[in-house]
């Protein structure tokens, strides 16, 4: 299936109007890795697709989009408002600036008073995506092996089942662009996420994985 990007404004003032906050949240640059984005928007499964871009237009295969920025697709969850998605981010930016290690939707999470696992579930309710309980799982060696050691640890993702060809990825932010950038060139196929809070995925790693992979 081919992607007509931009078909609103031309590719140039599209991508000239994506800012590193606002296209699948914080990690991207505003031009050098356009083309990076173009691959993982490819790459998240057409359930969510209408949740980053409104309108999706289906015509002979191509896709129409015009963006929504990741503060209103929290506001439309009922997360946070648009005014304190910025005063959030802002925050976090800083925290993360001093040291922090907190993931971005984790500080969100407690800056709205939710534990991170009802602020995930609300927002995959609204991505319609699944949220999974990976202490339930029992992850298969093959499926391990689709992603890498070194981009499962760094990104905290867990590759879970394979789909009739679609590889499902539990995630605990599932509009970080550089790791569904790096997912999409690790697996190299179909790819479908799911939702699951940052201490369980780690949980899951170390029990899949072993203590000390990440290192590897």
């Amino acid at each position: 299936m081919r992607f007509n990007y931009g078909a609103s404004e031309p590719e140039e003032e599209f991508r000239k109007s994506v800012s590193s906050e606002a296209f699948f949240g914080f990690g991207i640059g505003r031009y050098g890795q356009w083309r990076s984005i173009q691959r993982c928007v490819c790459s998240v499964g057409l359930e969510l697709l209408p949740q980053l871009f409104l309108p999706v237009a289906v015509a002979g295969g191509s896709f129409s989009m015009s963006y929504t920025p990741l503060k209103s697709i929290l506001n439309q969850a009922g997360l946070l408002t648009p005014a304190q998605c910025d005063r959030w981010s802002e925050a976090w930016r800083r925290s993360v600036e001093s040291g922090g290690t907190e993931p971005r939707l984790a500080f969100f999470a407690r800056e709205a008073g939710l534990a991170e696992e009802a602020f995930l579930q609300k927002l995959a309710s609204a991505l319609s995506l699944e949220f999974v309980d990976l202490a339930k799982l029992s992850i298969a060696p093959e499926i391990r092996k689709r992603i890498s050691t070194k981009v499962a640890f760094q990104f905290s993702i867990i590759p879970i089942l394979d789909e009739g060809g679609v590889l499902v990825v539990a995630v605990a932010d599932p509009f970080d662009a550089a790791m569904l950038a790096s997912v999409q060139f690790d697996v190299g196929g179909a790819v479908r996420y799911a939702l699951a809070t940052r201490a369980e995925i780690e949980k899951a790693l170390k029990k899949y994985y072993g203590v000390g992979a990440e290192t590897l």
